[in-house]
């Protein structure tokens, strides 16, 4: 029932109510709930990668997937990494405590206004290992 919106009614996630959510007869829910599969060249899976926290899921994919298939990271590494979050209403990039000072800097330096959390969102990932 989350996914709906009412009018009048900010959601835990701080985002203003959308016509496109409102309740109707028959109407299934906005989500943004999903699961990745990534298949390579070879059409083998590479990975699968799945994320819960409402606004921050599609972030919070896309930053476990990034590290592991562009920089090298081992996916355990990537799940693990500090997260950051921006949903552009409100315009208020939202820091994991644990992500590194040169990134926390940069952005404000460019006038990115931050909030340190110490939690954003969950992400979850599954590789074949080489025997499949």
């Amino acid at each position: 029932m989350k996914a709906f919106t009412s009018p009048n009614f900010i959601n835990q996630f701080g985002v203003s109510p959308s016509l496109a959510g409102f309740f109707e007869p028959g109407k299934q829910p906005l989500s943004s709930l999903y699961s990745l599969i990534i298949v390579g060249k070879d059409g083998k899976v590479q990975m699968v990668v799945g994320a819960s926290g409402g606004t921050q899921i599609t972030t919070a994919a896309a930053l476990t997937i990034i590290p592991n298939l562009w920089f090298g990271y081992e996916m355990k590494q990537a799940v693990e990494e500090p997260r950051l979050h921006n949903q552009l209403l409100p315009n208020i990039t939202i820091l994991e405590k644990d992500i590194d000072e040169a990134v926390a800097t940069g952005l404000k330096t460019r006038h990115h206004q931050t909030k340190v959390n110490t939690f954003i969102t969950v992400a979850q990932s599954i590789v074949p290992t080489a025997s499949g």
